[in-house]
């Protein structure tokens, strides 16, 4: 596959899914992984988005370490994307506005935690390897960005 299409076809499962699975390190080097709401914004190829909260541990971590991995599954679980990058916190209320048109239905929990738009962040994630697996067909292809 190439970078083109691994990039597509990311797109392609976040946009059927809606979730993916977020994985930071404290300042310990411990792992932690969450469920998020990711959204690959068609211009600006090469990047994953989602929102955050100000206050929430995930922002703090990525500050200290913004080595940042995504999981992404299909539904039926036949394939797999594991996205790794850095990820840059931005508090930009333009983009912000432009992410929550796109994702707003599917912050239910987000909202639960945090009221407040103001905290909101976006995390952006600048894709530096994507790895592909089908496992029903012993199928694995990476591409380096």
């Amino acid at each position: 596959m190439k970078k083109q299409e691994f990039l597509n076809k990311l797109d392609d499962m976040i946009s059927k899914v809606k979730t993916g699975v977020l994985t930071t390190v404290d300042e310990n080097n411990r792992p932690h992984t969450r469920w998020m709401s990711p959204i690959v914004l068609r211009k600006r190829p090469g990047f994953i988005f989602t929102v955050t909260s100000k206050t929430f541990t995930k922002k703090h971590e990525i500050e200290e370490n913004p080595h940042t991995e995504w999981m992404i599954q299909s539904r039926d679980l036949r394939e797999i994307m594991n996205v790794q990058g850095e990820t840059t916190i931005i508090e930009n209320a333009s983009l912000r506005s432009e992410l929550l048109e796109e994702i707003s239905d599917r912050l239910d929990v987000f909202w639960k935690l945090c009221d407040n738009e103001e905290d909101m962040v976006v995390l952006e994630t600048a894709i530096d390897e994507i790895s592909y697996y089908k496992p029903m067909d012993c199928l694995k292809e990476k591409a380096t960005f």
